[in-house]
């Protein structure tokens, strides 16, 4: 694995495709809105990296499925949805955009291995944390750290925030995994792996919170806004995925009427919420709560 460049390379933005944003058939069709990419096969899909994230000025970045089934980026930005894939990668998602506009996602090359790239003012350079044999940046603060995972030599995965040049491990103690899914003032939320499941964590002022959702066999929170209320994803005994809203320690189910699989994956300042969720024909779309 090399080590991270930092020397811009030019952007392959594939096409542009037109405006599309259908209500989605629901019980309350004046708050869940569908997002789905003109002619994909899937918009979004089951993957945990593939997911949408938003910004305060209604930009919507994630991950779509074409009919051959390889995954490819994209950025809905008024009202227009424009293809992006990192130059001569198999795979290419958008994890996350800042306030900005500032893009960080996931490729893999013509091996399979994982590498993280940050979109920024039209330049695009790559992030890999040295000496790791693969790097997953999943979300971008507002003013700009990066945080996600990166897989060592021995397998074990680890945290990291990348900020001004530097990558800082987090590892919640006593957890073989540890995952960095989103940064917001000063707050820090991620997934980690300790007594056989998966726990969410709250890493504030130096100190680990653990967060299950109530009933709970998995817990994974993915988007804060800088008001603290986290959204994100919880399974209960039966092997269902909801998605859910943690806001002043009261937790609520977030899942779209009718979907078999609900993934809330971003919050932005103003509380609106942008996931993906799963239709019973096997196909995922995204959506827009507020």
């Amino acid at each position: 694995m090399k080590s991270r460049i930092l020397t811009p390379i030019a952007l392959a933005i594939v096409m542009t495709i037109a405006t599309s944003s259908a209500r989605a058939q629901t019980n309350d069709p004046d708050q869940f809105v569908t997002i789905d990419v003109p002619g994909a096969a899937s918009t979004s899909s089951a993957a945990a990296d593939v997911r949408l994230k938003a910004n305060p000025r209604g930009q919507v970045v994630g991950g779509y499925l074409d009919s051959f089934g390889t995954t490819h980026g994209f950025l809905l930005s008024n009202g227009n949805f424009s293809t992006i894939d990192f130059p001569g990668a198999i795979f290419t998602t958008l994890s996350d955009i800042s306030p900005s506009g500032d893009v960080v996602g996931i490729y893999e090359d013509s091996y399979g291995v994982a590498h993280g790239f940050l979109l920024s003012q039209g330049n695009l350079s790559k992030i890999d944390v040295p000496g790791a044999i693969a790097t997953g940046p999943l979300g971008i603060s507002p003013d700009g750290k990066v945080g996600g995972f990166f897989t060592d030599g021995s397998g074990h995965s680890h945290g990291f925030v990348f900020s001004a040049g530097t990558f800082t491990p987090i590892d919640f103690p006593g957890s073989y995994f540890t995952s960095v899914q989103a940064i917001n003032a000063g707050q820090i939320i991620g997934v980690e792996w300790s007594g056989g499941r998966f726990h969410g964590y709250l890493l504030m002022n130096g100190k680990f919170t653990q967060i299950d959702f109530p009933g709970s066999i998995f817990t994974a929170p993915v988007g804060i806004n800088p008001e603290g209320v986290i959204v994100g994803e919880y399974f209960t005994a039966d092997g269902i995925s909801h998605g859910f809203k943690l806001a002043a320690g009261q937790f609520t189910t977030v899942d779209v009427p009718g979907a078999i699989f609900n993934f809330a994956s971003g919050i932005t300042p103003q509380g609106e919420i942008v996931g993906k969720y799963e239709t019973p024909d096997g196909k995922f779309h995204g959506y827009d709560f507020k």
